[in-house]
């Protein structure tokens, strides 16, 4: 047996560390007057030589269970915005795919919770924020710059599709002035207060779009699929719809001044306050009672070729 000359417990003869004070045996019966010293373990701790393996491997884990804590406590909150946010998707209505995310996040507020219980209860060895913190910096830093390469990636694109101008409009982007996006698909797409002035955007799906507020000046938009699209106080000014589905449109308050609207489908759609004034509605297909809610119909050419005084 061997007596650990701290603390006189009674060890293996094959022990490395003591049972009771973990300090290294070889060193305390070493340097036993050194070792016995009770202000040692106090006040500085057993010097670097006396720490065993053990002890140098959890020094050595405390910058990674710092960052541990840090990502756990911060996807506590993550998850329960997450969970709200898909719940509320699925009170509007957002489906199954709301509901798969609903419950993602529930399972992962399941996990990180208790799991940042248990390591924050875990006294030793203590937690390293200040290296978590840095090792969470460095993963900011390099997300940051991914993200600004694929929004430049993004901007400098020769050509937009449907699916970059998505994603550069949900990016912060706004102007697509003379984008070349002919017979894209941007069915339900959010553009709202974009900029796609003269853009080519001629047999493009854009039916359940929201455009409200939109720069669609001189935009090509000619046997486009605008129906049920929210094109709400829009600027169609010069804009060329000519054999566009426009049923079931929102078009309140939209200035539609000299545009061209021949063979234009505008059954079902509303035209409340519209500026149709100077507009081309030569074989459109819109009733006079919708005409007659539109704010101005100077100079219109009406669906019979006729005039409008």
């Amino acid at each position: 047996m061997i007596v650990c000359p701290r603390c006189s417990q009674e060890n293996e003869d094959s022990a490395m560390n003591c049972a009771s004070c973990c300090i290294n045996l070889q060193w305390a019966l070493e340097n036993s007057n050194e070792a016995g010293r009770d202000d040692l373990q106090r006040e500085e701790g057993p010097p670097p030589e006396a720490q065993g393996i053990e002890s140098v491997a959890s020094v050595e884990t405390r910058p990674i269970r710092g960052f541990l804590v840090i990502v756990l406590l911060l996807a506590i909150p993550a998850s329960l915005v997450g969970a709200l946010w898909n719940f509320a998707g699925i009170a509007l209505g957002g489906g199954h795919r709301y509901a798969a995310g609903f419950w993602l996040w529930v399972v992962v507020a399941l996990v990180c919770v208790p799991a940042a219980i248990v390591v924050l209860l875990r006294r030793q060895p203590k937690p390293n924020l200040l290296g978590g913190l840095r090792i969470l910096a460095l993963i900011g830093l390099t997300g940051g710059l991914l993200f600004g390469l694929m929004r430049l990636t993004l901007i400098i694109l020769p050509e937009h599709t449907g699916r970059s101008l998505n994603i550069q409009y949900k990016l912060g982007e706004r102007d697509f002035r003379g984008a070349n996006l002919g017979a894209a698909d941007l069915s339900e797409a959010d553009l709202q207060r974009a900029n796609l002035s003269r853009a080519d955007l001629g047999r493009a799906n854009l039916s359940g779009a929201r455009l409200g507020e939109a720069n669609l000046h001189q935009t090509d938009l000619r046997e486009a699929n605008l129906s049920g699209a929210n094109l709400g106080s829009a600027d169609l000014s010069g804009a060329n719809l000519s054999k566009a589905k426009l049923s079931g449109a929102s078009l309140a308050n939209a200035n539609l001044h000299q545009t061209d609207l021949h063979e234009a489908n505008l059954s079902r759609a509303n035209l409340y306050r519209a500026d149709l004034s100077g507009a081309n509605l030569t074989g459109a297909t819109v009733t006079g009672e919708q005409l007659a809610r539109a704010k101005s119909l100077e100079g219109t050419i009406l669906p019979d070729g006729t005039k409008h005084d």
